[in-house]
């Protein structure tokens, strides 16, 4: 959860919007799917910011930094370099089927790339 935020640029994980699922007959629990992810990719952010190339947020709820937080993971082993290629290029796809955001879309696919790209770098290094 703490990866994927970082890549989106979620600025509204909190504590009640992360859980986990139980198995009523055995009790055994697991993590939730990620969910409410919509306050991400700079969505309360104006288009004069993310032209001016300030694409940094704030975060939680673990840390205000998201730099801080990602340290937080300890394990990297679940995801690889190869698995995050083209994940841009995926986002953006998607979100080029909303006409209202065209302007957005250079911007966000610029720091999508960056934030991909830092992850990637912490995964070869771990």
């Amino acid at each position: 959860m703490i990866v994927c935020d970082d890549i989106l640029a979620n600025h509204d994980r909190h504590w009640r919007n992360f859980g986990i699922i139980r198995n009523v007959g055995t009790l055994e629990c697991r993590p939730a799917p990620i969910f409410d992810s919509g306050s991400s990719l700079w969505c309360n952010v104006g288009i004069a910011a993310l032209e001016s190339g300030d694409l940094s947020y704030a975060c939680k709820p673990f840390d205000e930094s998201p730099a801080h937080q990602l340290m937080l993971v300890r394990d990297f082993s679940w995801i690889t370099e190869k698995a995050l290629e083209g994940f841009a290029d995926e986002a953006v796809g998607i979100l080029e089927q909303n006409e209202w955001i065209s302007a957005r879309i250079p911007y966000i696919r610029k720091a999508l790339e960056h934030r991909v790209g830092r992850v990637a770098s912490i995964i070869e290094w771990s």
